[in-house]
């Protein structure tokens, strides 16, 4: 589940893309748009167990403020990133302090990731349930196995019947609505 914290600033993320680039490296694309002018500064990130903090400092001055200002961090991680992880971004304006704080956008990341997932301000989908969407909304429904190869695709009308025939184990769902994913680990016990 993505938490989103709104607030009144000048400067707010508009989007987060995050790509799985191998099995101990993520790639995060951070989305920045202001009132003013600015420019990115500096950034940093650290790994405490199972929690990621990516922080990037911007500057006023020079930029644009028309489009919305794009940088990419590569983030590197000791061990082969599986499980989950929860990834916060936060954007400060002049200096890392709390009371520079512009923005934040947090959830979870569930891997390994079989496509790149997209965070928005609206927030991250639930992943409390089996489905992050309501069934109504699912237009695609596909299983992969834990080596990432597509077990099936099917509508959402088959996707119960279906989950009862495969066989025990570990199983990545991907349940898809209009342009959105949500990408799920489930074990199947029988």
């Amino acid at each position: 589940m993505l938490l989103y914290s709104f607030r009144m600033t000048a400067l707010n993320i508009h989007e987060v893309h995050v790509t799985q680039t191998d099995t101990n490296r993520l790639l995060v694309r951070l989305y920045t748009e202001a009132d003013e002018l600015y420019y990115y500064q500096n950034w940093q990130y650290s790994i405490h167990g199972s929690e990621v903090l990516l922080e990037v400092l911007f500057m006023p001055g020079f930029g644009s403020k028309i489009a919305y200002l794009n940088n990419n961090f590569e983030l590197y991680f000791n061990e082969n990133l599986t499980n989950s992880y929860k990834l916060t971004v936060k954007v400060y304006y002049v200096v890392f302090s709390e009371e520079q704080l512009q923005d934040s956008l947090s959830g979870f990341l569930f891997f390994p990731m079989i496509d790149s997932v997209s965070l928005k301000n609206q927030g991250f989908i639930s992943n409390t349930n089996l489905n992050c969407f309501d069934l109504s909304e699912i237009t695609q429904i596909s299983v992969f196995d834990m080596s990432n190869k597509l077990i099936l695709k099917s509508s959402k009308s088959r996707f119960y019947n279906v989950l009862k025939e495969l066989a025990p184990g570990f199983y990545i769902v991907v349940s898809e609505k209009e342009s959105k994913l949500c990408v799920q680990k489930i074990i199947v016990k029988k």
